[in-house]
Formats: structure tokens, sequence, C-alpha cells
């Protein structure tokens, strides 16, 4: 089964701001429920559920917020600026880096993860712009991979034959 995942880079800043919104704060979401898992697991090993929901919803509201303003700052800057380039992705992710300064009460923590999540963002841009092509990276949310079609994204690979036998040349 092939899912279509929304590319919010493909469309211009300032148009399907809805669905651009929606769509980027449910991935927010679902990296922050990934992080939670990471945070329990690996870092702060919870002795109570109550430990366990509470880390949840700070991983959670942290990056489901900043995807959230990523998207409805974009969605203003290109109405305001009327222009579709990689500019409007800096200042979106400026803004989203100030959701993490905000949390922690730090401007140094908004700037440096503003100008992580901005150059990011606009170094993305840039390339889905100038179709730069990257050997063993596909663009975000382009072409999901299955378990059973994994030897298709590899360069140096043989490819089997379909019916899973080896032509006969």
């Amino acid at each position: 089964m092939v899912r279509n995942y929304y590319n919010p880079w493909t469309k211009p800043a300032s148009s399907d701001c809805l669905n651009k919104t929606y769509y980027l704060t449910k991935y927010g979401i679902v990296a922050g429920a990934y992080a939670t898992f990471l945070d329990l697991g690996m870092y702060t090993k919870p002795s109570t559920l109550l430990v366990c929901a509470t880390r949840f919803g700070h991983h959670v509201s942290l990056l489901g917020g900043a995807a959230a303003t990523y998207a409805s700052a974009l969605c203003i800057i290109g109405n305001v600026r009327k222009t579709d380039d990689m500019y409007n992705h800096f200042l979106a992710g400026l803004a989203a880096g100030s959701i993490f300064g905000g949390k922690y009460n730090s401007q140094k923590v908004g700037w440096g993860v503003g100008l992580i999540f901005g150059t990011t963002a606009m170094l993305i841009k840039m390339g889905q712009i100038e179709k730069w092509r990257v050997p063993g990276l596909t663009v975000p949310f382009a072409r999901p991979m299955g378990i059973l079609n994994q030897h298709k994204i590899g360069i140096l690979t043989e490819r089997p034959h379909e019916e899973g036998k080896r032509a006969l040349e």
C-alpha cells in the first residue's frame, strides 16, 4: 500500500494554507510522539505512567506547535511578500524556532533553533526550485518505500528479475 504524503514544498507559500497547516501539524505531532518514545526509552527511564504522560505532552506540544507555527507563518509571509522563494521558508523557520525559545525561556535557544530550522527549510526549498539531486536520498515524502521493494533504491545493487528468476540473455 503506497500512501500519498502531503509535500508542503511543492505548493506556493501563499496557497492551500489550511491543508498545509493541518498536515504539518500532524507531522509535528507524530515527530513529537517519536521523540517521546526515544526519550522514555533511552534518557528519562520513568517509573510511573504520569511521568510518561507528561513527557508525551511536553514533546508533542513543542514539536506540534513548532510545525503549526511554521506552516502558519509560511502562509502569512507568502501572502505579504507575494513571492514563492526560499526566503519565505527561512523566515517561517525563524518563527518556528521562537516556539522553542518561549518554551525554554531563552532567546539564545529560540534564535539558534530558528536559524537551524530556517536554514534547513531554505535549503530544501532551494533544492526543490533548482532540482538538486543527491545520490541515495529522495525528496521528502516523495516516494515512500515498502519493505518488499527496498532493492530499488540502491545505486550499485543488482536488480532481480520481476518474476524472481534471473533474465537469461
